[in-house]
């Protein structure tokens, strides 16, 4: 059960990053760096590798930020909608 839920989401999200691609007629970087509007989930899972959330607590308060968060990484974020954006922050930790 927990497979197949899992594979539908990530069969979902490649129709999805796909489809606004399409629509947007915008590519993202493929594997062999060659412009590609249907990536798959596993090349944008590793496009994603690099990106690390620093978070450091002291007595006054914290901080956050996100480091390694690249224009291409931002562009995809894009295309899968909002509630991927609020998931990383990014008009809070990136400058958007």
């Amino acid at each position: 059960m927990i497979t197949t839920l899992s594979l539908f989401i990530y069969s979902l999200t490649e129709f999805r990053v796909g489809k606004a691609l399409g629509e947007r007629n915008e590519t993202v970087p493929g594997k062999v760096r060659t412009p590609t509007r249907k990536p798959t989930l596993t090349w944008l899972f590793f496009l994603f590798r690099g990106v690390q959330v620093l978070e450091i607590t002291w007595d006054g308060g914290s901080a956050r930020t996100i480091h390694g968060l690249k224009d291409v990484l931002k562009h995809i974020l894009g295309l899968l909608g909002p509630a991927c954006e609020k998931y990383y922050r990014l008009d809070k930790y990136c400058g958007m």
